[in-house]
């Protein structure tokens, strides 16, 4: 019984020695791999120092070791001014991601507000406008224009009166009588009929119309 345990034991330093030189062959193997590493880093260093020196040396260009070393310190004294400037950045990403959908959806209203000015017929408009103010612009110098919109000013009044609705209707009572009147055959009248024609009251009534008219309007 005895002699079991003692090759239980035995069994067991075997075992932990095989995990204890396994361990150390993975350490000499990741030495190794650290070793071999840092040769390529050396190798690829000194390339890329032979190349740098190669390409200052045709550019004619000479380093100064002190301005070197001032420029580390000063990157090294305004670390915390770098690491300020990344936040800044990343949150102005983060803003952008933010703002990108409310963009979109500006854009994406204002091309369809476009389509419907086009499909109204708006920029047709624009561009009947835009040719008829280049036509007046030819035709007429900034004087003439200056003068035209005094006039239009003035004339003013008499348009506000002409819209009155009492006075548009009056219009369109005229011009319906004058259409109608063109669809008639119109008779003509001798001397005796036009003096029978002034003694009706309407005639009357409208002779003396006109002719107060005249008088105000001369008199004014």
């Amino acid at each position: 019984m005895e002699t079991k345990n003692i090759q239980q034991q035995i069994d067991s330093l075997n075992k932990k020695m095989d995990l204890i030189l396994e361990h150390l062959q993975q350490q000499k193997s990741n030495a190794e791999v650290v070793k071999d590493l840092g040769s390529d880093l050396t190798l690829i260093g000194n390339d890329a120092f032979k190349f740098v020196e190669k390409e200052l040396d045709k550019r004619q260009i000479e380093i100064n070791a002190e301005e070197i070393g001032d420029l580390l310190v000063a990157f090294l004294r305004n670390i915390s001014n770098f690491r300020t400037l990344l936040d800044l950045m990343e949150s102005a990403v983060d803003f952008g991601k933010e703002v990108e959908p409310i963009a979109n959806k500006m854009i994406i209203d204002y091309t369809n507000k476009l389509g419907e000015l086009q499909e109204k017929g708006y920029f047709e408009y624009l561009k009947t406008l835009t040719a008829t103010i280049e036509q007046v612009t030819d035709r007429l110098s900034p004087d003439d224009l200056s003068e035209l919109m005094t006039n239009l000013i003035n004339f003013l009044p008499v348009i506000k009166e002409l819209t009155q609705p009492e006075m548009l209707n009056k219009v369109n009572k005229a011009l319906q009588i004058m259409h109608e009147m063109e669809q008639e055959k119109i008779p003509s009248y001798s001397l005796w009929r036009t003096a029978r024609e002034m003694h009706k009251p309407e005639m009357k009534k409208m002779l003396g119309f006109g002719l107060t008219f005249i008088k105000k309007f001369n008199k004014n």
